[in-house]
């Protein structure tokens, strides 16, 4: 993989000595780093090890051709990014496609080669890899930051929990399992009130409510909670508010600590300091006064000090940096207040190291309501806050990135309504309207009307097999050929086709089109019209006559761009007054239902344009449209849905 300070590398194979040789030249004057080879085999040796950001290599050589050396190539996935252009005297066979298709090169370069093209496509493939390479390391980042995050909570001692917005779990540790003693299945989603005594659950309510109208984390509050084996056990909570990306609030967060046995013999606790000695929390015992009577390995080596008999005496404001006094010193005002504190700090250690931490801090009271201490657990969430921030950015990363293809969209859009905003002709005793409905912001329907005569016009209807971005900008060449086709052959719709399907002929990669060209023509003394057409592929005009017979018109049809040797032919259909003609895509015929029916090109088709006499034209094509949804029927659009219609007056 290339980094961005690097020289980009290319991996030239090439038979013919002098090719290489000109490669060489022309790629190491352009700044590149570049390794060549005459042979496919040892060119396939070469990707492997040396792992270049490009592959320039050419079709036709001995023993392995370059179609057997790209499909070597790609059998490594992690190689399947790296761009693969051949460079062959010819492309234009069907069969050299499929081929090319096969062993997945990604682009053509025909000889006689053209240096700025070559550089051109060159420069335009490793942009695409480079893109790809950022996409795929800020994935890796993010999927790491975030199981480093996980794993963190998960190594807890105390419960971590996440809830909705109405108190259901959404996210919890082992710790809130065992403290809980409800099997972890039976968790997620599980309400507050389920596992509450009814006077807890108002309790939570209400402190749940403040956090939400304040947005401020809870001081540390007990409840009483009923485990799942039935015993009742006492809890401390401290919760925080959840937002979305959006800043909208999304839930709570906080931490939860079994104190049922605190409760019962705060006594016992003290005894018990071979079990706080082992805990993974940061705990100190203080005297009333704060100096340390006891800390913890984990406080050791949070505060990083190496022996507790350093400690003892001192107080936790010699622990850290004189600017985190005042907020310490705002815990120990609240601690005489109201006998606890929890929450998170920021503070700096004494050599100014940065240290992020969960507090709880707790007064030590004997049988006659004396304090006799102070106990204090920190939980260094240091790595979580560098996770947080790490998953920040990278969201920061990508949704930048997506901000950018978005404008790229939107270029791409712009560009398509250009091209399909069609000023419709006004011709005498005859009106004309249009339905289209694209099946992505991206389309690859196409039409547009040619007027010449008073009493003419030209109209190409077309559709160019795929959707989005790539088969939409084809749009824009495929206008630009038929509006200069349109001023030459216009009045003859079999030279126009076969024009635009010679042009098209080996341009279109692996699009091909279908398209209609007709020529609408008022008769001299008398008011009917004449449509001529000639069809490349396309579903064929339906004509609905004024005494309610419907019939479809197909033409001979072969697609347009798949070969050159193709013999078009001109159909005509002449419209009387009150007679309509339409001209579609396929995507109406095509439109499947969630039962994968299909609307066909039968008697269901041909129902749909049946003219009823009160309908106009403009309504008439709304109801098409309609009752192509409603056939649909909640299934997915597979394809774009466009109608064009035409009545002679009467």
């Amino acid at each position: 993989m290339c980094n961005a300070t690097e020289t980009e590398k290319i991996l030239v194979i090439d038979d013919q000595v002098i090719n290489v040789d000109y490669y060489r030249s022309r790629l190491s004057s352009a700044g590149y780093s570049v390794i060549t080879t005459t042979s496919g085999a040892e060119g396939v040796e070469l990707f492997r090890n040396e792992h270049p950001d490009l592959v320039l290599m050419d079709v036709v050589m001995p023993v392995m051709d370059g179609f057997e050396a790209a499909h070597l190539m790609r059998a490594a996935p992690e190689s399947r990014h790296i761009p693969i252009l051949f460079i062959t005297a010819e492309v234009s066979d069907t069969a050299s496609r499929v081929k090319a298709l096969d062993s997945e090169a990604n682009d053509f370069i025909v000889k006689p080669i053209d240096d700025a093209e070559l550089l051109s496509r060159i420069k335009a493939s490793l942009r695409m890899k480079k893109l790809y390479d950022e996409l795929r390391m800020a994935e890796i980042r993010l999927q790491k930051s975030e199981t480093r995050y996980r794993n963190i909570i998960e190594s807890m001692e105390e419960g971590y929990f996440e809830t909705d917005v109405g108190g259901s779990l959404t996210f919890f540790n082992e710790s809130v399992v065992r403290i809980l003693r409800i099997p972890r299945d039976r968790l997620p989603g599980m309400n507050n009130r389920d596992y509450m005594t009814i006077r807890t659950a108002k309790k939570i309510y209400a402190i749940f409510n403040q956090i939400y109208r304040t947005g401020a984390t809870s001081e540390f509050f007990d409840c009483e909670i009923i485990r799942g084996d039935g015993s009742i056990g006492v809890l401390e909570i401290s919760a925080g508010l959840l937002r979305n990306a959006g800043g909208a609030p999304s839930g709570f967060h906080g931490v939860v600590r079994d104190v049922t046995e605190k409760k019962r013999s705060e006594k016992e606790i003290l005894i018990k300091s071979y079990a706080i000695e082992k805990s993974m929390n940061a705990i100190a015992i203080t005297e009333p006064g704060g100096g340390f009577t006891f800390v913890n390995n984990s406080f050791l080596t949070m505060w990083g000090f190496s022996d507790a008999a350093s400690l003892l005496g001192k107080t936790i404001l010699q622990c850290c940096h004189q600017e985190n006094h005042e907020d310490l010193l705002n815990v120990f005002e609240v601690l005489e207040e109201i006998g606890s504190w929890v929450g998170e700090l920021h503070l700096k250690k004494t050599d100014g190291s940065p240290l992020y931490a969960i507090l709880s801090a707790s007064m030590i009271k004997n049988d006659k309501n004396e304090t006799i201490g102070i106990i204090l657990s920190f939980v260094d969430i240091t790595l979580r806050k560098k996770a947080d921030h790490a998953l920040k950015e990278n969201h920061r990363i990508i949704s930048k990135r997506h901000k950018d293809i978005e404008r790229g969209l939107k270029v791409a859009q712009l560009t398509l309504r250009d091209i399909m905003n069609q000023q419709v002709p006004s011709i005498d005793s005859m009106a004309i309207d249009f339905r289209y409905n694209p099946m992505e912001k991206l389309g690859g329907d196409f039409f547009c009307f040619y007027p010449y005569l008073k009493d003419s016009f030209g109209i190409f209807i077309c559709d160019v097999s795929g959707h989005g971005v790539a088969s939409s900008l084809y749009l824009s060449l495929l206008k630009s050929i038929t509006d200069r086709l349109a001023v030459k052959f216009g009045q003859t719709p079999v030279r126009f086709i076969t024009q635009l399907n010679s042009e098209l002929f080996g341009r279109m990669s692996s699009y091909f089109i279908t398209g209609i060209y007709g020529l609408l023509t008022r008769q001299k003394r008398s008011h009917d019209f004449m449509f001529s057409f000639t069809n490349g592929g396309h579903p064929g005009p339906i004509v609905a006559r004024k005494n309610g017979d419907v019939s479809l018109n197909m033409g001979k049809s072969t697609l347009i761009g798949i070969s050159d040797d193709i013999a078009f032919d001109s159909t005509s259909v002449r419209l009387a007054p009150g007679d309509r003609l339409f001209l579609y895509t396929d995507g109406i015929p095509e439109t499947a239902n969630r039962q994968k029916d299909m609307i066909g090109y039968d008697d269901t088709l041909l129902d749909l344009f049946k003219t009823t006499g009160k309908e106009s034209l403009g309504e008439k094509l709304d109801s098409i449209m309609k009752r192509v949804g409603d056939f649909r029927d909640g299934a997915d659009m597979t394809d774009d849905t466009l109608i064009i219609g035409f009545e002679v007056l009467q």
